[in-house]
């Protein structure tokens, strides 16, 4: 009994250990990319349309053919989009193999001091819970945002109000309100100082916090800019 609960013990900080190890942060290899991405803005307006998708790729991983094989399932953009919106820093690639590891350490864990089918029962759980860690704190930081959202339009009311340019608004958001709002605000920020148009800007701002109240704020946000009301006085109200 002794020797089966220290092989479930063992097999159960060894799966931690690999957790930890694949989601390990800071991510050199993203870092270098988010370089080139920029230095590619730099020289190209339209470079995003290009970079874009070669930032997907990374951000799946693997190796040249595994990593063509999987950009081209709809599932894995799909969990590819969760990963980046709960904003935890592991490749596609490395999620996958951990979910099989810990799975294959759970059944083998739990086949020690139970029954085969037991085991892949609790196989099966195992390998499952690293996708619901991932959906679990994608659900956090969205809830976060949207309560954070306010705040974040009335100050980019009062912002405009003094006289700023609608971008040194964004930075300013950027610059005071907390995370996560003011890590995608920084994004939107980046991408329309390096080249990008406010309107695909924000629309890309849409797509990484899919939230209909921002999606509505923002379609505010590019009507008012096109017909030349006061935004200012919009966002304050919507604010509200």
């Amino acid at each position: 009994m002794l020797l089966s609960t220290s092989v479930f013990l063992f097999f159960l900080f060894l799966t931690y250990a690999i957790f930890l190890l694949g989601s390990r942060k800071p991510y050199l290899r993203q870092e270098r990319l988010e370089q080139r991405l920029r230095e590619a803005l730099q020289e190209n307006a339209k470079a995003p349309e290009i970079t874009s998708e070669i930032y997907l790729e990374d951000s799946i991983g693997g190796g040249a053919t595994l990593n063509r094989l999987l950009s081209s399932v709809d599932v894995i953009k799909k969990l590819d989009q969760r990963i980046k919106q709960a904003d935890v820093k592991i490749t596609v690639s490395r999620l996958l193999l951990f979910c099989l590891v810990a799975g294959l350490m759970a059944f083998f864990a739990t086949y020690t001091i139970s029954n085969g089918l037991v085991a892949i029962v609790f196989g099966a759980i195992a390998a499952l819970l690293p996708l619901f860690h991932i959906n679990r704190k994608r659900t956090k930081r969205l809830v976060k945002f949207n309560a954070q959202l306010p705040d974040t339009l009335d100050l980019l009311s009062r912002s405009l109000s003094v006289g700023h340019a609608f971008s040194e608004s964004l930075n300013q958001v950027a610059s005071e309100m907390p995370n996560p709002v003011a890590t995608e605000f920084r994004i939107t920020f980046e991408e329309q100082k390096l080249g990008l148009s406010t309107n695909v800007a924000l629309a890309r701002l849409a797509e990484r916090v899919p939230l209909l109240d921002l999606q509505i704020c923002i379609t505010a946000m590019n009507i008012q800019r096109e017909t030349g009301g006061n935004l200012a006085e919009i966002l304050e109200k919507v604010a509200q």
